[in-house]
């Protein structure tokens, strides 16, 4: 695993210790059991009130016919549900451990760092956790040479914002105010150019990405995010808002992302795009891949 450290980098006085691997069975499989259990209950004592009242007590032959079809639509309704009620789990705890709105950076991927040897292409990853239900967040950039990527996505990993190098000449500056749902246009004062993103729920994630073809490549980078880039929180106190607060403390988040792309392994129905979008974060893209062939499709779509 490849590990992450806050952004813009701090002088350390002493090596850091790589991340412990997270340990233990995931809970995921365990919270949709309990959700299936509790959706299925309520659903077979309405059908089963139902059929009592459709077709007498004495008609057995009816009243196994709505269990079943309770059992199925119940089942089929957990299905689709345990999806958002998985990530949204994943999202709140990756935002109480990796402290939020933050911007972290991660290392160049080497053979020692990746679980499998070989990803392609190789890139540098910022990633934050965002929390707008206060305050939006300011996010400034210059775009570098080269492929790059900034995508949004917010509580259901569910892309929702996409800038890359195709839409940005090399070297533009871009400003994006990034507001919640519950926020209004009218209260922030934008500079001239500046983008307004509406977030569809209050926590999400920002990444960007960035080609590099070798260590050397990489640092340009790195040097080029510490510089330019740039993820501030804008003050709740007065309105409009246009006064910058104090960025929010940052942490390493590498252990906890490990522990998201773990837990979305185990779950089965729609989480290729929250295991990819927690693989990427810690440079283990190709064990993505591995565990799930969907992956290769979405890529390009949140590329």
């Amino acid at each position: 695993q490849a590990q992450c450290r806050p952004w813009p980098p701090t002088p350390v006085p002493a090596p850091r210790p790589a991340p412990r691997r997270a340990a233990g069975g995931a809970p995921s499989g365990m919270l949709a059991d309990i959700l299936t259990v509790c959706a299925l209950v309520p659903a077979i004592c309405l059908i089963l009130r139902a059929a009592n009242y459709l077709a007498g007590r004495d008609r057995i032959f009816w009243k196994f016919l709505a269990v079943v079809g309770g059992l199925a639509l119940g089942h089929a309704a957990c299905l689709r549900g345990r999806v958002y009620a998985t990530t949204a789990l994943l999202f709140c705890r990756a935002c109480f451990h990796s402290r939020v709105n933050r911007l972290t950076g991660s290392e160049w991927p080497t053979h020692a760092t990746r679980e499998l040897p070989q990803p392609a292409p190789d890139q540098l990853y910022l990633s934050a956790f965002f929390d707008v239900s206060v305050a939006p967040l300011r996010l400034r950039g210059r775009a570098p040479e080269g492929y790059w990527s900034l995508t949004m996505f917010d509580l259901s990993a569910e892309c929702f914002f996409l800038l890359n190098g195709t839409s940005r000449p090399p070297r533009e500056v871009f400003i994006i105010y990034l507001l919640g749902p519950q926020h209004r246009r009218a209260d922030v004062s934008l500079e001239p150019g500046a983008l307004v993103v509406q977030a569809p729920t209050t926590m999400g994630c920002v990444l960007n990405r960035i080609y590099a073809a070798d260590a050397a490549a990489a640092g340009r980078h790195e040097r080029w995010y510490a510089q330019h880039f740039s993820l501030q929180e804008l003050s709740s106190r007065n309105r409009p808002y246009s006064r910058l607060a104090t960025v929010l403390p940052g942490g390493h988040a590498t252990q906890h992302l490990a522990e998201v792309a773990r837990l979305a392994a185990w779950s089965d129905v729609g989480m290729s795009t929250l295991s990819c979008l927690a693989s990427v974060c810690v440079n283990s893209c190709s064990c993505a891949c591995a565990r799930s062939g969907a992956l290769v499709c979405i890529m390009p779509t949140v590329t």
